[in-house]
């Protein structure tokens, strides 16, 4: 979890959500990251409920662009 959070704060795109900080719920050990809520959701439950408007060529760019970011914050941390 520490590794994602570490990568989110870095991340900082037009397409990404920022972070807003972290939560613990009731007596879970467990970290909620938390950020602003997207009324169209996921980008996997947008891509499926929109597969006949967005054509393959613009999904793959979508995609690609955000793994690019990912992945660049990603070697930036270590």
């Amino acid at each position: 979890m520490l590794r994602e959070l570490k990568v989110w704060l870095k991340l900082k795109h037009s397409t990404i959500v920022p972070l807003l900080g972290t939560a613990r719920i009731g007596e879970s050990p467990s970290l909620a990251l938390v950020s602003e809520w997207m009324p169209s959701g996921k980008l996997s439950d947008y891509l499926k409920e929109h597969a006949t408007t967005i054509t393959l060529a613009a999904r793959i760019k979508l995609v690609s662009s955000l793994f690019i970011q990912i992945t660049s914050a990603s070697r930036t941390i270590y």
